[in-house]
């Protein structure tokens, strides 16, 4: 099962990774581990799964909808989901800008501490959320999706093998027409119901497409 991590500001960052200070900022190489879209331009080269580049190299993006998740070389903790609409955003071409801008508003706006629920996250194929307590057997974990027209469809999570993160797979939407736009609560609830508790509330998710042309 693919995965795709959690990031913030218009890309989702991977809370795999402790966030820190992303120091001097110097370009460095990262290898794409997923794709949307069969290719994509980055500098002068064509890029597929699997391909390097430096984070200095324009991304010459042709699709509002394409995706890319990229890991770092230098620091394999390091994961971002880029999307066109997060380099719109911050006005940058370059993984390199946008990393060195984000590292900017950050330090003077606590960028990376916001709340979940202020943050719009990018679905593609699963989404990772970080779990704060241990499972226990007699504690359900749920998604609740709100769609725009109000309704609302609860599933059941699962953790990662670790138990660190909830894990929020595409496919449990995949049984009706999936909205552009959700929002999502994750609760615990007791196996009797005498008890629910929010985990966290109205997380805004921007679902894009698996395959792009």
């Amino acid at each position: 099962m693919k995965m795709i991590h959690i990031f913030r500001m218009f890309i989702l960052v991977s809370f795999m990774m402790t966030v820190k200070a992303l120091d001097a900022m110097e370009p460095e190489k990262f290898r794409i581990e997923f794709m949307n879209c069969k290719k994509i331009q980055i500098g002068k080269e064509w890029l597929r799964t699997k391909g390097t580049f430096m984070s200095d190299k324009v991304i010459q993006w042709e699709n509002g909808r394409q995706y890319m998740r990229v890991r770092s070389l230098r620091d394999p903790k390091m994961v971002f989901g880029i999307t066109y609409e997060g380099f719109k955003e911050m006005k940058v071409k370059t993984l390199h800008e946008f990393l060195v801008k984000a590292n900017s508003t950050s330090t003077r706006g606590n960028l990376f501490s916001r709340h979940y629920s202020q943050i719009r996250h990018y679905l593609v194929d699963t989404l990772l959320f970080q779990a704060y307590d241990d499972p226990q057997s007699n504690i359900m974990t749920e998604a609740v999706w709100l769609r725009p027209d109000g309704s609302e469809k609860v599933t059941r999570l699962q953790r990662t093998t670790d138990n660190a993160f909830y894990i929020v797979n595409r496919n449990i939407l995949d049984q009706g027409t999936i909205p552009d736009s959700l929002l999502l609560d994750i609760r615990e609830r007791s196996s009797n119901e005498d008890w629910i508790n929010r985990i966290y509330r109205q997380i805004p998710i921007r679902c894009l497409p698996t395959t792009v042309k």
